[in-house]
C-alpha cells in the first residue's frame, strides 16, 4: 500500500500545493498539519482513507481537486480535521468547483465527515438508493439551503446536518408512511425543523388517504368537492403544495 506517513510533511512551512500519486491509499494522521502555506491538493480516488488531524490549521488551504466523486464520498475520514474543506476550502471535481452537489447513482451511503465544513455548498441531491447518512457528513455546512432525500432513506446519523444554519427547504419523494419511518439522530434539530415538501403525487395520496375522509365526515361533501378541485389544480401546475 501506498501511503503518505504520519507528519511527514508537518509544519512545512514552504509548501504551497500538492499532487499525490495516483496510488496513493492512506494520508497518516498529521501529515500535513500546521502546513499554513499550502493553498491546494489533488486528492486521487485510489485514497481509501485519512487519518487524525492529518489537515489540522491548514488554514489558508483554498482547494481540494478530485477525479471521482463516488471516490470521494467512500473515503474514511478520522474526524473533522482530517477532511481538507474544513477550514473553509472549495472541492472542485475535474475542474469545477462543487455548490451544487448531486451524489452519484449507485451510492448506498455517506461517510462520516464526507463534507464537514464545506461552507460552498448551497444544494445536495441524494439518489434512490441512498438509505444512511453517517454522522457528521455534512455539519457545518453554513450555505447549505435545499436538500433532496429519496424514497429510499432510513437513517441520518447523529450531527449529520448540524450546524447547517441556512437550511430553508427538504424535498422528499417517499409517501408521508416513508418519511415518518425516517430515523433521524440527536443533532439534526434545523433539518427536521425545516419545510418538508412532498412531491404533487405523493401529496395527492395523503389528501386523498387521510384528509378528504375526514372532510366528508364533519364538512360535508361541498367541502371535500373544493379540496377536490385544489387538488387537480396543483397536479395541472404540478407543484408540491403540502409542507410539514
Amino acid at each position: 500500500m501506498i501511503a503518505v506517513s504520519s507528519r511527514i510533511f508537518q509544519n512545512c512551512q514552504n509548501l504551497a500545493s500538492v499532487t499525490l500519486s495516483p496510488y496513493t491509499q492512506n494520508i497518516g494522521s498529521y501529515a500535513f498539519q500546521d502546513c499554513t502555506a499550502l493553498t491546494a491538493i489533488e486528492i486521487p480516488a485510489s485514497v481509501l482513507g485519512i487519518e487524525g488531524s492529518a489537515f489540522t490549521r491548514c488554514y489558508n488551504l483554498k482547494q481540494v481537486h478530485i477525479s471521482d466523486l463516488t471516490a470521494w464520498v467512500d473515503i474514511r475520514f478520522w474526524g473533522e480535521e482530517s477532511n481538507p474543506l474544513h477550514n473553509g476550502a472549495a472541492l472542485y471535481l475535474q475542474g469545477q468547483k462543487l455548490t451544487d452537489l448531486v451524489i452519484p447513482e449507485g451510492s448506498q451511503f455517506i461517510r462520516a465527515y464526507a463534507f464537514y465544513g464545506y461552507t460552498e455548498l448551497n444544494s445536495v441531491t441524494f439518489p434512490e438508493g441512498v438509505t444512511d447518512i453517517h454522522p457528521h457528513a455534512f455539519e457545518k455546512c453554513e450555505n447549505l439551503s435545499y436538500v433532496t432525500f429519496p424514497a429510499s432513506l432510513r437513517t441520518i446519523q447523529t450531527g449529520a446536518f448540524n450546524r447547517c444554519n441556512n437550511l430553508q427547504q427538504i424535498h422528499y419523494s417517499g409517501t408521508i408512511e416513508q418519511m415518518q419511518r425516517i430515523q433521524a439522530y440527536e443533532g439534526n434539530e434545523l433539518l427536521l425543523e425545516s419545510t418538508w415538501q412532498l412531491t404533487p403525487e405523493n401529496t395527492v395520496a395523503y389528501i386523498v388517504k387521510y384528509v378528504l375522509p375526514i372532510t366528508l365526515v364533519y364538512l360535508g361533501i361541498h367541502a371535500a368537492v373544493i379540496i377536490v378541485c385544489f387538488i387537480l389544480e396543483h397536479r395541472r401546475r404540478k407543484t408540491p403544495f403540502l409542507r410539514f
